[in-house]
């Protein structure tokens, strides 16, 4: 599961360098913190997990989740 985790933050993160317009990185805010997003995914799935699991995957998938909306803040 981090590795997922990870490919979503460096997929997001690679994306926002090309924003270059308001209207871009609104998409992009919808694309990867939107409510069908991949990392919304992960939490969705949370129930799925063993009990130990949940509280690491949680924490990991918040993790990547604030560091999103912090490069989108940066870079609004």
């Amino acid at each position: 599961m981090q590795e997922k985790l990870d490919h979503i933050k460096q997929e997001a993160l690679d994306a926002l360098k090309s924003i270059n317009s308001q209207d871009a990185l609104e998409k992009w805010q919808t694309k990867y913190l939107g409510r069908n997003s991949a990392i919304m995914e992960v939490f969705k799935g949370l129930g799925t997990l063993s009990k130990e699991e949940k509280p690491l995957v949680g924490k990991a998938a918040n993790q990547v989740k604030v560091a999103l909306e912090d490069a989108s803040q940066e870079k609004a």
